[in-house]
């Protein structure tokens, strides 16, 4: 049981780094664009591995249109506004973002699965 009290510190500060980005919990965007790190990804699911490429330590997440999620990168060789679903990517308006996304090491032709990142980003824009 004590140990169990040891992880809710933790984890309540990344529920309030997490809603903190949110405008209050309605049904609107985020006021706020939110940020990511590789530590808060491993930090909101432990198996997860950070999805891009090396050089990129921190993406910002920007929540819109309808539902559009995109992100921007802290690498200056990586400039764009890069599509993070489908929805933005169908707009056409923002870069591919294949150009970011790392290959997975362990298996041949395959990209690290993004969807924690994609996960991050809805509840961050209250889609």
């Amino acid at each position: 049981m004590k140990r169990a009290r040891h992880l809710l510190l933790p984890l309540a500060l990344l529920a309030a780094l997490v809603l903190g980005a949110c405008d209050g919990g309605d049904d609107s965007n985020a006021d706020e664009d939110s940020f990511l790190t590789p530590d808060m990804l491993t930090a909101i699911d432990s198996s997860a591995q950070w999805p891009f490429i090396d050089g990129i330590n921190k993406v910002t997440i920007h929540c819109a249109g309808s539902n559009e999620l995109t992100i921007t990168t802290d690498d200056s060789d990586y400039p764009g506004e890069y599509a993070l679903n489908g929805l933005a990517r169908q707009t056409g308006q923002y870069d591919d973002i294949m150009d970011i996304w790392a290959d997975d090491p362990d298996m041949a032709g395959l990209k690290i699965n993004i969807e924690p990142v994609t996960d991050f980003a809805l509840s961050a824009c209250n889609y």
